[in-house]
């Protein structure tokens, strides 16, 4: 019984043991059942997934799964990878060969995971931008056994990463502001562009309002820019004013655009501003070129057409039509250049037509009638105008009237024709000579006279040098030369050697003048043989003259002394002092006029004497002889001036008078004084002064008036020399005669 229940609880012991069997049996079961469900459906997702998702085995490599995507994402089949371990260093780029080495593998089992960006080239020879995440698949001893990781192509996020980056390079260095700001015109980004145009750096502008650089005036424009942006429009190239920080006002134009969020609404403005400054400033200067050249073409002085390759006028200016007579450029215009008779028989078409062969500047003179009956010699110029390649698309050609100078050329040929017929025919020598250092060079021309004067034939002379014909040595003529090329002109007298050697006495009158820039003396060349004999004559004559005239005053002068003597010798008889008085003044006055012609004797001028050499002498003598005390003195104040003999009698004359008076009144008993003479010569005329300062003239007394001798002829000479005579009584008498010297003619002379 007792064994019978032993065995009962071992066999209860050996169930229930086979029942946890079976229980756990039934419970792995089940988990396994749901493992595989679990792995179908991992597999289903891993198979649809468009990402490669792979494992791979450690350390084989062996692939024990990759998804299908890897024919789209690589161009290699599954097949492909389980065939070959770690295919995937074959299609790596070579840029990155060294990417999954040992190093990668070593650091991946340290990490657990890691995540790699890498390039591959796909076997349609495209390359491919990997992004790979790979986690280490670890046993239950913590030993990696496998990489489970996953794929993904990255292209497009690389390709628009890139493009950000070279858009993003782009509006940093654009030269262009880009600004972008929000719809209520906060500004949201500012480039190195609009710092450089505007001046303000990116933090001084962040947030700020755009309105802060638009200047005063244009603020209406920016509400209606955005008006436009928000209801879908854009500006383009909208010209308007900007404000710099300085505060100075630039050109800019602007290209406003929305930028939209995700769902396409707009959520801001992209503003592009380029300065355009510099544009303006040169359409402006090419605006104001083009209205000076429109004033040059219409103003100009010569005529201008503009004429394509067929003959055609393309433009005209208003000299032209002025020098063909024309009133009417539309008229004008349909004259062809090439098929025109008028032009054609002118000449100009064959001109026109060689430089559009050629290519080349022609120029020319012709005569040309218009179809308006208008005659005009022109001188034109053709300038061909060619294309990038070389050829001729239009001709500009100018024209100057000449008709004036071809007239002149006629009048000047028929003047010359002239000139010769009077320079050959010429009572006098003309010839024309070049000037060579400074010195006289070889004959121009001669004409008919030099040849006969000098006995040279024409062509002879013109390889001579006036140097070759002249008396005078080189220096002399080098003096002559520089004086001639100084004043331009000069007359001389010289005499010229012939071919047989006599000398012949010429007047030569010499011109310097221009001649094709080069210095060109002209002279005329008198024969003065019979002058010089005439004047010979004539010289002989007046020496004799002279000598005549000289011995004349001599003897005048020896005469009024003896009359002077004589009256000395006779005043010795008479005691009647009144009597001698006179006898007195009368030796005086011919004592002053017997000076005067001992001066003229004297004199290498028998016209002219110094005046204050003879007052001084004539009032030395009068105070010799009327001077009886030694109290009174003599001052004399003169300039040694040249006067006529017809002025110096009458004033020496004066002289007399008034020092005689003056020894003779002014100083009674001995009394002390001095008597000053001058004479001097001011701007206006002569000024001569005799003055005392004895006891004066009566107050009452009249010159004019005067009952003495000596008194009216002071005043008559004073009127014979057409002068002014002051008398002044201070401190004694003063006399102020003032005079010009009058021009005598040789009768007035005698008189």
């Amino acid at each position: 019984m007792n064994e019978t229940r032993e065995d009962l609880e071992d066999e209860i012991t050996r169930l229930n043991k086979r029942v946890r069997y079976l229980e756990n049996e039934l419970e792995n079961s089940s988990k396994n059942h749901n493992l595989i469900k679990k792995e179908r459906m991992y597999r289903l997702l891993a198979d649809s997934c468009p990402d490669v998702i792979y494992r791979i085995s450690i350390p084989k490599g062996r692939y024990d799964y990759i998804s299908p995507s890897c024919l789209r994402g690589c161009g290699r089949t599954q097949k492909e990878f389980y065939q070959k371990p770690l295919l995937i260093r074959e299609m790596l780029h070579p840029d990155w060969k060294d990417c999954f080495n040992e190093t990668w593998l070593k650091q991946l089992i340290e990490n657990s995971v890691s995540q790699t960006e890498y390039q591959i080239i796909h076997s349609s020879g495209d390359v491919i931008w990997v992004s790979q995440k790979d986690v280490v698949i670890r046993d239950h001893d913590k030993n990696p056994v496998a990489i489970q990781g996953i794929a993904r192509n990255i292209t497009p996020e690389k390709r628009a990463e890139d493009m950000e980056h070279r858009f993003s390079d782009i509006i940093e260095n654009t030269q262009d502001a880009v600004v972008s700001n929000d719809l209520e015109g906060r500004v949201l980004s500012w480039n190195r562009g609009a710092e450089e145009i505007y001046g303000y750096s990116e933090s001084e502008t962040m947030g700020k309002n755009v309105e802060m650089f638009t200047p005063p005036g244009c603020d209406y424009e920016l509400p209606s820019i955005l008006k436009m942006i928000k209801e879908g429009e854009m500006v383009r190239n909208y010209p308007t004013l900007g404000l710099k920080k300085d505060g100075s006002i630039i050109n800019v134009s602007l290209t406003v655009s929305p930028i939209n969020d995700s769902n396409g609404y707009i959520k801001g403005v992209s503003i592009i501003s380029r300065d355009v400054t510099p544009e303006k400033k040169a359409e402006k200067e090419l605006k104001e070129s083009e209205e000076r050249y429109r004033l040059l073409v219409e103003k100009a002085q010569v005529g201008i057409l503009l004429i394509d390759p067929d003959g055609r006028i393309i433009d005209i200016n208003p000299k032209f039509l002025e020098m063909c007579g024309s009133r009417s450029e539309d008229v004008s215009r349909r004259v062809n250049l090439l098929r025109t008779p008028e032009v054609v028989k002118s000449g100009f078409s064959g001109d026109f037509k060689r430089c559009l062969e050629t290519g080349e500047d022609v120029s020319s003179e012709h005569r040309y009638l218009s179809q308006w009956g208008k005659e005009t010699y022109s001188q034109f110029h053709l300038n061909p105008i060619k294309d990038e390649d070389g050829e001729v698309v239009n001709v500009l050609a100018t024209f100057s009237d000449i008709t004036y100078r071809k007239n002149m050329e006629e009048a000047l040929k028929e003047s010359e024709e002239k000139f010769r017929e009077v320079f050959n025919n010429a009572n006098d020598a003309v010839y024309l000579h070049e000037v060579l250092d400074g010195m006289p060079g070889r004959y121009i021309e001669v004409n008919d006279v030099s040849c006969s004067m000098l006995g040279y034939k024409r062509e002879e002379l013109l390889e001579m040098t006036p140097q070759d014909v002249s008396s005078e040595d080189s220096d002399e003529i080098g003096s002559m030369m520089a004086e001639l090329l100084k004043d331009g002109s000069k007359t001389f007298e010289s005499e010229h050697l012939t071919r047989d050697g006599d000398r012949i006495p010429v007047e030569v009158s010499s011109h310097c003048f221009k001649l094709r820039n080069k210095d060109v003396i002209v002279s005329v060349a008198r024969d003065i043989t019979q002058w010089k004999e005439a004047e010979k004559i004539v010289h002989d004559s007046l020496k004799e003259k002279e000598l005549l005239l000289r011995e004349i005053h001599h003897r005048v002068k020896n005469n009024l002394m003896i009359i002077s003597s004589l009256l000395n010798l006779q005043s010795i008889q008479i005691n009647d002092t009144e009597v001698l008085k006179m006898i007195k003044d009368s030796q005086s006055r011919a004592r002053s006029m017997a000076v005067l012609h001992e001066k003229l004797y004297n004199s290498s001028d028998l016209k002219r004497i110094n005046f204050g050499e003879y007052i001084e002498s004539i009032t030395e003598y009068l105070f010799n002889t009327y001077s009886t005390n030694n109290h009174v003195s003599l001052k004399m104040d003169v300039e040694y001036l040249m006067l006529d003999i017809n002025t110096c009698l009458p004033l020496g004359l004066i002289v007399n008078e008034l020092v005689s008076n003056s020894l003779k009144y002014a100083f009674p008993k001995g009394m002390n004084g001095c008597v000053t003479v001058r004479f001097h010569r001011s701007p206006e005329n002569y000024i001569l002064e005799v003055e005392d300062d004895g006891v004066g003239l009566p107050e009452d007394m009249d010159i004019e008036q005067a009952d003495s001798m000596g008194m009216k002829l002071v005043s008559n000479f004073t009127k014979q020399l057409n002068g002014e005579m002051e008398l002044i009584m201070k401190n004694g008498t003063c006399f102020r005669i003032k005079f010009n010297e009058e021009e005598f003619s040789a009768s007035s002379d005698m008189n």
